[in-house]
């Protein structure tokens, strides 16, 4: 990253970690965020964690001047396309990637580096949703944390799901409307799947009278 007196750039070599697959003029508005809010201009905060506050050394969406909705489908979806609208300017990642198929030599680029990994990803959080049942319990990543949501179907032909909250989800019982959310499928917390075995069947497995089998805790 090279800062000038009115000018920031970003380099290929700054898009690594979770910038990898960015386009650097959003990087770039980042950047100029981070500096405003009064954060020393560090792209290594973004590349350990691509949404880090203020207080990480980022920048505060809801301080923005392009506020929390649109910091949100940059980040969380990864929608570029608004930036571009937005501000009016060639996708320089787009018009390298045309020069590279141009030239004889082929070469990887970012993007595809990038949608690589983003595939299989979705590919991995869509064969854990094929074993779960709409009721069923996930957890989720947000901006604020982990938190627990009821699963209750998928989008089809987008990358999003529908989830309810989980501290309101009783009150469908009470003929009242839960809160409900549309949250992206990379922000799935996969668990790992657990078994569940009585004392009977441990017993059996490892041939050990039930009544001397003393579950340990874990510490």
């Amino acid at each position: 990253m090279i800062v000038g007196v009115k000018s920031i750039t970003i380099e290929h070599d700054d898009l690594v970690g979770n910038l990898l697959g960015f386009p650097p003029e959003i990087v770039e508005l980042m950047i100029r965020e981070q500096i405003s809010q009064g954060n020393k201009p560090d792209v290594s905060v973004f590349q350990e964690k691509i949404d880090a506050n203020f207080a990480m050394g980022g920048f505060r969406w809801s301080r923005s001047s392009d506020g929390i909705s649109f910091w949100s489908k940059i980040i969380n979806a990864r929608e570029f396309d608004i930036f571009y609208e937005k501000y009016g300017i060639k996708n320089k990642s787009q018009e390298n990637l045309i020069s590279e198929k141009m030239t004889e030599e082929p070469k990887i680029q970012i993007s595809d580096v990038f949608m690589n990994e983003y595939e299989s990803r979705i590919k991995t959080v869509d064969e854990y949703l094929s074993k779960i049942k709409t009721g069923c319990t996930i957890t989720v990543n947000r901006i604020s944390g982990k938190h627990r949501y009821i699963y209750l179907n998928k989008l089809d032909g987008r990358d999003y799901i529908l989830v309810c909250s989980y501290s309101t989800f009783s009150s469908i019982e009470n003929n009242k409307r839960p809160a409900i959310y549309c949250v992206h499928k990379l922000s799935i917390c996969i668990e790992e799947e657990k078994i569940e075995l009585s004392l009977n069947e441990i017993s059996k497995k490892f041939g050990i009278p039930v009544h001397l089998i003393k579950i340990k805790e874990k510490k």
